[in-house]
């Protein structure tokens, strides 16, 4: 995949949200 989308972001941020709860808000 070498396609890099807000999706995959938005999904990378959800997943590291959900997973760690580090970025309540986004990213620092």
């Amino acid at each position: 995949m070498n396609h890099p989308k807000e999706s995959d972001i938005l999904e990378e941020m959800a997943g590291f949200d959900l997973d760690k709860k580090k970025w309540p808000s986004g990213p620092p």
